[in-house]
């Protein structure tokens, strides 16, 4: 994600049940899970609706 910190671009992280689109920085992202590749990080969200992780 260090690479889209550098590129200034945010990180969008969509349900795939309810449609809920929520944006981050990565560098905040970062800070919270480490330097870990962007497709490696929908483990770590689930959704507040319905508690799923698609």
């Amino acid at each position: 994600m260090s690479s889209a910190v550098e590129l200034g671009q945010f990180i969008k992280i969509t349900c795939q049940h309810c449609r809920v689109t929520h944006r981050y920085d990565p560098g905040d992202l970062i800070e919270i899970l480490g330097d870990v590749p962007f497709l490696n990080i929908q483990e770590n969200f689930h959704c507040s609706k319905f508690g799923k992780r698609d």
